[in-house]
């Protein structure tokens, strides 16, 4: 199923890709008002995908043709072969589309869509793009469950982080412990269940391809956001399309890629925390083509925080700022090269944390942490993409090298209670390399219109922590030095086929080699590999150009590990793979000429072998520790409404369902939790957008007001200590403006009604009952207005 975010106007797609067609261009109508005739060319274009037949038509024509990606993906061309103009040719190739052109000048073409604006609303909900299965198609067609959501949404709803994108995102939920190092993402009910011991992340976190989170460290995957495309949730294993470590599906950040033409950008925002943000950029070709194009954004925030920390002085004040470099090169009509570099940095004193007194109570939220401390987190990430576009299809290569480093130091209980404090810092960095290409489609004997993609991809990943421990007079109590490294080799690859027009067939599946070896100053080191095959099959037919119905079942594994180093007689006990398999079926529609759009799914996940505490006899003695003890499942669906009903109102809705419970789970440290729920795994998640906009001082500007709207119902996590129990929240977010377009200005009010709500626990939880000390919880942004302004040049 595909949840569509609030949705761009068609006019308002991504950036247009360009066909370059070559020197000198034939005399076109447009050139002089006196030109009587076209030239006829001889145009030899075989049937095929409409952008490979544009591209084609371009170098036989000699022009320059630009048009929005989207526009022309999924679509076939028919074949034009003889004597035509270049206007004759361009309409044989657009027969039966809703695609017209206009000549911009002498040597260059636009293709736009035709659609007539209806007299009671806007044009229409604009095609969105994903990467959902490798190569770039319309989110309308990917039989599987996707949620995307495009740049603009993403500044409107001022998406900048984690915390952000969940509130808009339907069974995703994050149970973390305060600290944007320790997230625990929970897709579907499904999420890591290992704490630090794990050798591979549950679900993915990708920034334009790269895994974040490739050891399974959590220190990376919560970056700051700016400059986005869009952003792509993906539900349920992603094993075939991106590897281990998508058990509960993945997420993937796509920045924006320079271009020709120059923008420029600056815009601010004053919060009542206080806080504020300042953010620029600028774009362009350095050449005056596209020899060369250059993007550099920069952004800082300070925020002043909302939880009082009394015993210290201050409160949970943070800072982020950040940069990136992006160039890319487009020599010839057919190669792109892409290199990029960005880098962000976190401080903060304190964890978002708060007693559960105060949370329950009337007065202002409050951490009775007795230390100060000091957390920073640094992201590094170099990216290098070569594209070449061949005539059969496109051969890509990915180079990256990722560098994190945090600095954490912190009181050791998060209480009151003065018991010392610690330091931990980490570093994780990590080298990868992909190769893959991507077919055009062709015609074979009995399987009718096919295409496919083939890849290979390697990994190396070396994560490192060094944990003092402090008495309160500062005294060295213990120090551990740790270390994980993960490699990571792979080939992929899927076939898409249709034996007849409206029935698509996909086969796919990944072969992973994967070795872990963990380390700790004064022991042995322990090394083992390990090895899965994860295949994928899906089915879609298309009834109507507008309703598809799509079932799909994939597959997907998080690697083994081993139980701590230097923990008695289980010291460097290995445990094995997860693997889970998942049945999905779902429909997909547009209606009212792509003003109302319906997706549904239903899913059955079945989770086995997963990595979880167990409690094992050890001579006389019972003691704790991880292994392959429990299986699992989740049911449940999500529904995407995207809706113009009126002329400049947009609406949006996402609901998600999951019921995800252990099936199977007896020898826990807490008991038999068999059909118990996993934890983190609230059953339902909802959004609901509003967006009602107006010309104004004669169509100068549009006068909008915005209400964002989520709710997540109650959930449990009983693995915890203290068994606590998570209250169901919602959130109200409400925004009024102006949108021109030279520039943007708005009031907001986050979180209206000022909810407070719990997300996650920490470690002091087991221990707080006995010292009779406060227990400290993850809490949500309090209440924030404030004035944004966007100025374009």
């Amino acid at each position: 199923m595909t949840i569509v975010g609030v949705p761009v106007l068609a006019q308002e797609g991504r950036p247009a890709e360009t066909w370059n067609a070559g020197k000198a261009p034939y005399a076109t109508i447009a050139q002089s008002a006196g030109a009587t005739a076209q030239p006829t060319i001889r145009f030899d274009i075989a049937s095929q995908p409409l952008p490979t037949a544009l591209l084609v038509f371009g170098r036989q024509s000699e022009l320059q043709v630009t048009v929005d990606a989207a526009a022309t993906a999924g679509r076939q061309a028919p074949a034009v072969v003889g004597d035509f103009t270049a206007e004759e040719a361009l309409s044989r190739l657009l027969a039966g589309s809703d695609l017209t052109w206009r000549f911009v000048d002498a040597s260059t073409v636009t293709l736009e869509r035709a659609v007539a604006e209806p007299e009671s609303g806007p044009l229409r909900l604009g095609d969105i793009t994903v990467t959902a299965r490798r190569t770039e198609e319309l989110v309308q067609d990917v039989p599987g469950s996707v949620l995307v959501l495009p740049s603009q949404e993403i500044e409107e709803s001022n998406i900048e982080d984690l915390e952000d994108l969940a509130l808009f995102t339907p069974n995703l939920n994050l149970g973390d412990t305060g600290e944007r190092r320790f997230i625990d993402i929970s897709i579907r009910g499904i999420s890591n269940l290992t704490g630090t011991q794990t050798s591979g992340p549950t679900v993915g976190v990708y920034l334009d391809e790269v895994l974040l989170n490739p050891t399974g460290s959590t220190i990376g995957v919560d970056p700051n956001l700016f400059d986005l495309e869009r952003a792509e949730v993906l539900y349920g294993p992603q094993g075939t399309a991106f590897g281990r470590g998508t058990i509960g599906g993945a997420i993937n950040y796509v920045t924006r890629k320079p271009t020709e033409d120059f923008e420029a950008e600056i815009d601010g925002e004053v919060g009542s925390h206080p806080d504020g943000l300042v953010r620029g950029l600028v774009n362009g070709s350095l050449t005056g083509d596209r020899t060369l194009m250059a993007r550099l954004v920069a952004f800082g925030r300070y925020d002043d925080g909302f939880i009082d920390t009394p015993n210290i002085g201050g409160s949970n004040d943070e800072q982020d700022y950040g940069g990136r470099l992006s160039l890319r090169s487009q020599p010839t009509d057919r190669l792109t090269l892409d290199l990029a570099g960005s880098f962000d940095r976190t401080i903060y004193r304190v964890p978002n944390l708060a007693t559960r007194d105060s949370i329950e109570g009337d007065d202002n939220l409050e951490f009775l942490v007795t230390r100060d401390g000091e957390h920073r987190i640094d992201r590094g990430l170099v990216t290098f993409r070569g594209a070449y576009d061949f005539d059969a299809g496109t051969l890509i290569s990915n180079t990256s090298y990722l560098d994190t480093e945090v600095k954490a130091d912190s009181d050791a209980d998060l209480t009151e209670f003065d018991s010392g404090f610690s330091e931990r810092p980490s570093t994780e960095s990590a080298i990868g390399q992909e190769i893959r290409f991507e077919s055009e489609a062709f015609s074979v004997p009995l399987l009718g219109q096919t295409s496919f993609f083939l890849g290979a991809n390697g990994t190396w990943a070396d994560e490192t922590t060094r944990f003092k421990g402090f008495a309160p007079n500062g005294v060295l109590g213990f120090e551990i030095d740790t270390g994980r490294e993960v490699f990571d080799i792979g080939s992929f690859g899927e076939v898409r086929f249709r034996p007849i027009e409206k029935l698509e067939v996909a086969v796919g599946g990944r072969f992973t080699y994967n070795e872990v070896t963990v380390s700790q100053a004064g022991f042995e080191d322990a090394s083992q590999s390990f090895t899965n095959f994860s295949p994928k099959a899906s089915l879609l037919y298309d009834w109507t150009d507008d309703l598809s119905t799509y079932a799909l079942v994939s597959t997907g594994f998080k690697s083994g590990g081993f139980n701590a180093l230097g923990t008695g007689a289980l010291s460097g006990r290995e445990f094995d793979s997860e693997t889970a398999i998942n049945y999905e079926a779902g429909v997909k529609s547009r209606w009212f000429d792509d003003r109302l759009f319906v997706n549904a799914s239903a899913f059955a996940l079945f989770y086995d072998n997963i990595q979880v505490p167990e409690t094992i006899a050890v001579g006389l003695s019972n003691v704790t520790a991880l292994d392959n003890a429990a299986s699992a499942r989740s049911l449940g669906g999500e529904l995407g409404v995207a809706a113009l009903p009126l002329e400049g109102l947009q609406l949006n809705l996402n609901y998600g369902y999951a019921d995800a419970r252990f099936t199977d789970y007896e020898d826990s440290p807490r008991g038999d939790l068999s059909d118990e729920p996993l934890p983190n795994a609230p059953r339902h998640t909802l959004s609901f957008i509003a967006d009602y906009a107006h010309p104004v001082f004669d169509d100068f500007a549009d006068a909008f007001i915005r209400s964002e709207y989520s709710f997540t119902s109650s959930f449990k996590n009983v693995l915890a200590p203290t068994r606590p129990n998570f209250d169901a929240y919602d959130v109200l977010n409400l925004r009024i403006g102006l949108r021109a377009d030279r520039f943007d200005i708005e009031a907001f009010v986050e979180n209206v009604f000022d909810e407070i709500y719990v997300t996650g626990i920490t470690g002091a939880s087991g221990f707080t009952d006995a010292l009779g000390v406060s227990e400290p919880l993850e809490v949500g942004t309090t209440r924030r207005f404030g004035v944004r302004a966007r100025v374009r040049f």
